[in-house]
């Protein structure tokens, strides 16, 4: 008789690694604190938002190009069924980054840190309105935390 398998976690996708992501995600805290501290100096100098927003894009284009010719599918892997969905995005994102990059040059860093604690809140507010999720009391916890910080 074989022995018995133990039953998967359920609350375990397909492929997580949890330590790795947690790895990941403090590395990236890192690195954006980095990048915002080296902003704020370049704004100092006088560098513009728009001037920082180009060059981030340029020197981080190779990076990201390199990354998606390792994976699987490599740039085939890009292609889209909904092309106006991915501009509209990339607009957005774009907008995003250019207003962080703004307050960064108006703003002490640490003030323009703390306004970025209120993306939870939008998040929340906005997977409420706009994908129609439920928010309960578990999500919104956070998000009210997140406010009275």
């Amino acid at each position: 008789m074989a022995a018995a398998r133990p039953s998967p976690d359920p609350s375990k996708a397909a492929g997580e690694d949890v330590v790795r992501g947690i790895l990941l995600r403090i590395a990236a805290a890192g690195c954006f604190s980095i990048m915002t501290a080296t902003l704020k100096l370049a704004s100092q100098d006088g560098v513009a938002a728009p001037e920082m927003l180009f060059y981030r894009a340029f020197f981080g284009l190779p990076v990201v190009v390199a990354w998606v010719l390792t994976q699987p599918g490599g740039l085939s892997a890009l292609s889209t069924r909904r092309p106006l969905a991915h501009l509209g995005r990339s607009v957005l994102g774009v907008a995003a980054i250019l207003c962080l990059f703004q307050t960064l040059t108006l703003l002490p860093l640490a003030d323009a840190t703390t306004l970025s604690f209120t993306a939870p809140i939008f998040a929340t507010i906005l997977s409420f309105f706009v994908l129609k999720e439920a928010v309960g009391p578990r999500p919104g916890l956070p998000s009210r935390s997140a406010s009275s910080a």
